[in-house]
């Protein structure tokens, strides 16, 4: 499994903190300079944003656009390697190598094309409702199968792993319409029941540092779209909200066919 490290080029602090945690395994890591969206001129950014803003009413930040721009060039380096599976982090991500090894053990017990989350839903509130069957590998390692009531709940990109293909469609679908590096749920819809999640890293619950969680939330929407136009925003509203009680609602009658919250409450 080939590891990829989205990290913008002025936070070397954060990479040699990557390395202190990741000792034993960081030094094979690919390094991706990150794109700071928040440095592309405005023909730039309206251009890129534009888009989404016409078929969905979406209004991209400039570091959610940088965001996904980053994870593009990262999917595009994946595809050009022989490796069949990445794993993507983030330089704010939290862990150690034995977790990185737990998220290898996982993806390679899994066959065909799949999207493993690894973790990083840290003081979001969607965390609650993520349901799936837990699964466990040969040696006892827990991860789970994903209700896919629930893909609409998994947020953030600091940690996750995925095969070709499954880049591949991700590729194609931001070339096609840019969207948020986040926005899992359209790409997951189409896997069927080959979305997992194994809680192995963690991200920090102090956002004071993340300028794309500053920017969603002086926006308007921390980890929701955010809609313009006061008729098209009550309207997208509601039908944001229907969809999410209704995956929430869905996920939670997924416990009858075996599933479980992922996440206990604290």
């Amino acid at each position: 499994m080939k590891t990829y490290l989205v990290s913008l080029s002025r936070d070397a602090d954060r990479r040699v903190a990557i390395g202190r945690q990741f000792p034993d395994t960081s030094a094979s890591f690919e390094w991706i300079e990150a794109i700071d969206g928040r440095t592309l001129s405005a023909r730039r950014y309206f251009s890129l944003c534009a888009p989404a803003f016409r078929e969905r009413k979406i209004l991209l930040s400039p570091s959610e656009i940088g965001c996904a721009l980053s994870h593009m060039e990262a999917y595009g380096r994946f595809l050009a390697s022989d490796a069949r599976v990445a794993l993507f982090l983030e330089d704010d991500v939290e862990g150690t190598d034995a977790d990185l090894d737990h998220i290898a053990r996982v993806a390679a017990t899994l066959d065909g094309e799949f999207f493993l989350a690894c973790g990083g839903q840290d003081g979001l509130p969607s965390r609650r409702w993520l349901i799936g069957q837990r699964l466990r590998t040969a040696d006892e390692i827990a991860y789970y199968r994903v209700n896919r009531h629930a893909y609409a709940q998994l947020w953030r990109t600091c940690c996750y792993a995925m095969t070709r293909r499954v880049a591949e469609r991700m590729l194609t679908r931001q070339t096609a319409l840019l969207a948020r590096a986040d926005e899992w749920e359209p790409l997951l819809r189409d896997l069927g029941d080959a979305t997992y999640f194994i809680d192995a890293l963690s991200h920090p619950l102090d956002l004071a540092s993340s300028s794309i969680e500053l920017e969603r939330v002086a926006l308007g929407g921390a980890l929701h779209a955010r809609r313009v136009g006061r008729i098209g925003q009550r309207i997208a509203g509601l039908f944001r909200k229907r969809r999410i009680y209704r995956s929430i609602l869905l996920a939670q009658l997924g416990r009858i066919g075996g599933h479980e919250t992922i996440f206990r409450r604290r």
